[in-house]
């Protein structure tokens, strides 16, 4: 490779450029000029650099990392050189853009793709927040431990109050841009932020909000009558908004949206529609139905005003959680003032009722009244967990417990609705009766069924050892040669015929380690169906 400049000849005089060039062969032989620097140390530094990569390309082997990161700092007209010539990988020249440049591609892409502009904006600007904190330029910045690093001091920043599944948002906007630049623009092939997990957000709460309980949210509706004005806002209507939101379960965002073209009748009652967006966490659009009361107070609200006109006169988003701990406080104060004694006085100062904060640390804010929709869905309309989803727009179980966990379902009343178990009847005694013996067709003599095999011992031949034989019985039967044949010691027998429907008795004969008698020698001994356990 030569450094040199280059020789030109203007108006007969032969003159050379301030610019050095680099004249070399690549990887396919051919002979290339490449304007450099005007500086000749880093012109040739970056001789050595492209002369590597004509050599790295030629073997077909990996670059190494820090010819990457000359492709990435260098001039962009000899990187688009490089890589029109096919020294270095058109998807690597690609991805040595800037970041912003990526971000507006990905940004294009999210539009092309349908995603409506709420979205689009919201995961764009959260990546190149992130991305802006991290000092990230070009996407060989892009590493685990500065974004982690970021995301914690957004964490413990007391002025940020970054909740962990804000975080996990910004983690995984920035994911979703690392995916589009190795699926959709195929310029890189690595994910540098694939090992770096979301955290658990399941028990991590932010604010533990509760419900407002009926005396509550009566007492402040109240006040609201004679209440001043608050952030240009009329007492009047904070108590309407409060009312709307607590009967339909919208967010703050949500109905902040809310204009006057948007109410409605859905399926016989009056509804407000809402429209899929990534701002309201609405995934589809969908009617919010509410009562018949509630609709009665918002007509009268919402007459004479334009339907592309803010149904409500909201606060800022930053402004919302102040307006309700304000009215709260005005409330609670006239509340404890109406004590009857000092008494009563120091029970409602120790109480919780209309407290921002409670003994235990719940919250009752504006995203409360959402909370309020959820619990009084369950104990006041008697809904259940489907129920309870579809009002809310929620999609999962868990999200209906989270908005119901501070309701109480188990009341002293329902505790008390068990089942009457006084007995109706007095018991009498039960006598056993004597059971007779009964001559059985299909037993010998000697084992006679007495009322069925639940009650029939098996190991003496079908009679309980406590039972007398009845006289008459099979027992007090003489017995005849046969028998006495029957029954002689192992040995002393000799051949007999078991009679037809009738088994050999086992009274005499020896026991076994089985614990059954053994087979008298010389005679046949028909299996008992006692022993083998089935039914006669």
């Amino acid at each position: 490779m030569k450094i040199a400049p280059h020789i030109f000849t203007k108006n007969g005089v032969q003159q050379q450029t301030k610019k050095l060039y680099a004249r070399f062969y690549d990887h396919s032989g051919t002979r290339r000029t490449l304007p450099l620097f005007t500086d000749k140390k880093s012109s040739e530094d970056a001789g050595r650099a492209i002369e590597r990569l004509a050599s790295y390309r030629a073997s077909g082997t990996d670059i190494p990392v820090e010819l990457h990161r000359f492709i990435e700092n260098t001039l962009p007209s000899i990187r688009e050189k490089l890589g029109a010539w096919g020294i270095v990988d058109a998807a690597r020249v690609a991805s040595a853009k800037s970041l912003e440049e990526h971000l507006a591609d990905w940004q294009q892409h999210l539009r092309a793709n349908g995603r409506d502009k709420d979205y689009v904006e919201l995961k764009v600007g959260r990546a190149r927040r992130l991305f802006e904190a991290c000092n990230f330029n070009v996407w060989n910045d892009i590493a685990v431990i500065p974004v982690a690093k970021q995301l914690a001091e957004w964490r413990a920043d007391p002025e940020e109050d970054m909740a962990p599944t804000t975080s996990n948002h910004y983690l995984q906007a920035a994911k979703q841009f690392c995916n589009y630049m190795r699926e959709d623009a195929q310029c890189v092939t690595a994910m540098p932020l694939s090992r770096l997990k979301p955290l658990n957000t399941k028990n991590d709460l932010r604010h533990d909000r509760r419900a407002f309980t009926v005396p509550e949210f009566r007492f402040l509706l109240g006040h609201l009558r004679a209440a001043p004005t608050r952030w240009h806002i009329r007492a009047a209507e904070r108590s309407l908004i409060y009312r709307f939101a607590a009967g339909t379960g919208l967010r703050f965002t949500a109905i902040s949206e809310v204009t006057v073209g948007d109410f409605g009748t859905y399926d016989g009652s009056p509804a407000v529609q809402r429209f899929a967006g990534a701002v309201n966490k609405d995934k589809d659009t969908r009617w919010v139905k509410f009562s018949h009361l509630l609709w009665r107070v918002v007509s009268g609200h919402i007459e004479g005003k334009k339907l592309n006109e803010r149904a409500f006169k909201m606060p800022s988003r930053r402004h919302a959680a102040k307006l309700v701990k304000w009215d709260l406080a005005a409330a609670r104060r006239r509340w404890i003032a109406q004590a009857k004694d000092e008494k009563e006085r120091r029970d409602r100062e120790a109480s919780d009722f209309l407290k921002y904060v409670n003994s235990r640390g719940q919250y009752l804010d504006f995203h409360s009244l959402r909370h309020t929709r959820g619990v009084w869905l369950v104990q006041h309309h008697g809904a259940g967990g489907l129920q309870v989803m579809e009002a809310l727009g929620v999609h999962s179980y868990e999200l209906v417990k989270r908005y119901t966990r501070s309701g109480k379902f188990v009341s002293n009343e329902m505790i008390e609705r068990e089942p009457d178990l006084t007995p109706t009847l007095t018991p009498t005694p039960q006598t056993k009766p004597k059971r007779q013996a009964r001559r059985s067709k299909s037993l010998a003599p000697s084992l006679a069924q007495r009322g069925g095999l639940d009650e029939t011992s098996l190991d003496c031949g079908g009679l309980d050892a406590e039972d007398e034989p009845t006289k008459g019985g099979p027992l007090d039967r003489p017995k005849t040669t046969e028998d006495a044949g029957l029954l002689t010691p192992a040995g002393e027998s000799s051949n007999v015929s078991v009679p037809p429907g009738e088994v050999a008795e086992w009274l005499n004969a020896p026991v076994s380690k089985t614990g059954l008698p053994e087979r008298v020698a010389g005679v046949r001994i028909s299996p008992s169906p006692l022993s083998q356990g089935k039914a006669l």
